[in-house]
């Protein structure tokens, strides 16, 4: 493992912003986050700014693609990356270690430090959970990174720690920070371990972002509603009267970034069905949508929220979408 000193002496120097890239349990207000801002606070002594950059548990692909507008245009030191929670529950995806690499590689070309921070989840004790950490500590081995590992320490917490099967309790956020500062401070005074290059997968992730939608990708460009989603992503919403269309001679389509909330439902992608709805669906939140494989560069992507079975009072399904994830190939 790759300690962390090369950052110690920023750190410590002068302001900087430190990056926390993961899912909703890195979100979360009593959380893990904070105390540990405040923690690293402490230590070196500098007002550091915190970026939070977590958001539902999409998991890995999805926050490689968000990562561009979330972490990499604050310019980090370091970023912490929690996405072991979200991988796990959306389950291992074939390139969920390209996607791991690719965050490696564009943090590594604006001169930022990375760690992992594998957070266990109450319901991670199965075979999918064994195969996501293997693949964690294969990649951090592999590029010399640090990896702060708590699932042996939280292996037996019960409700006094965790809210529900992933979301801690204030108790259990507190306890969580102390515990991975506990595992930081001899990473930052132990040298780094430079490692090969070269990478472990055959696809490089390292260009995946957000293609903001325009009017140009909606088949009636005129019957849209368009809006902005908390004063910062622009958005178009259609109805099932209308439909985008994705196309790409140099990009693969890997999902979607969506405004979900009351008004969403099932969406018609490429003739195949897909539910936008869950139970989190009461209130509008950003969320992103990652197909099981990605559409190939050149092909012709029809996207359309569909009727479903709603009661006749209820206003038709829609579609309020942000934007494309992409891929160069």
């Amino acid at each position: 493992m790759s300690g962390l000193r090369s950052v110690t002496a920023k750190l410590a120097a002068a302001p900087a912003a430190i990056a926390y890239l993961g899912h909703s349990v890195t979100a979360q207000k009593d959380g893990y986050r904070p105390h540990l801002h405040a923690g690293l606070v402490a230590l070196f002594g500098q007002p550091h700014r915190a970026v939070n950059a977590g958001f539902g548990g999409v998991g890995s692909i999805a926050s490689v693609c968000t990562m561009d507008d979330l972490v990499i245009r604050h310019r980090p030191t370091l970023c912490f990356i929690e996405c072991m929670t979200g991988d796990i529950g959306v389950g291992l995806r074939p390139n969920s270690g390209a996607a791991l690499e690719g965050m490696l590689r564009k943090l590594a070309a604006i001169d930022c430090a990375a760690c992992f921070l594998n957070l266990p989840r109450q319901d991670g004790a199965g075979a999918d959970a064994a195969a996501v950490g293997a693949l964690y500590a294969r990649i951090a081995a592999h590029h010399g990174i640090g990896a702060i590992d708590l699932g042996p320490d939280l292996v037996r917490a019960g409700p006094e720690f965790f809210r529900d099967v992933v979301h801690t309790t204030a108790a259990g956020g507190m306890r969580t920070a102390a515990l991975i500062l506990e595992r930081l401070k001899p990473l930052f005074t132990s040298a780094g371990s430079p490692r090969t290059a070269a990478p472990l997968f055959d696809k490089d992730y390292a260009s995946a972002t957000v293609v903001p939608v325009g009017t140009d990708a909606l088949r009636e460009p005129a019957a849209c509603t368009q809006g902005r989603f908390r004063l910062v992503y622009p958005t178009l919403e259609i109805g099932p009267d209308n439909e985008f269309h994705f196309h790409s001679e140099s990009r693969e389509l890997l999902g979607l970034l969506i405004v979900a909330g009351p008004n969403a439902g099932p969406a018609l992608i490429d003739g195949q069905a897909f539910e936008l709805r869950d139970r989190w669906s009461h209130y509008e939140r950003l969320h992103a949508v990652v197909f099981d494989a990605p559409y190939a560069a050149g092909r012709r992507v029809a996207i359309a929220p569909m009727q479903d079975a709603r009661p006749p009072a209820m206003a038709p399904p829609r579609l309020k979408l942000i934007g494309f994830l992409v891929r160069d190939v």
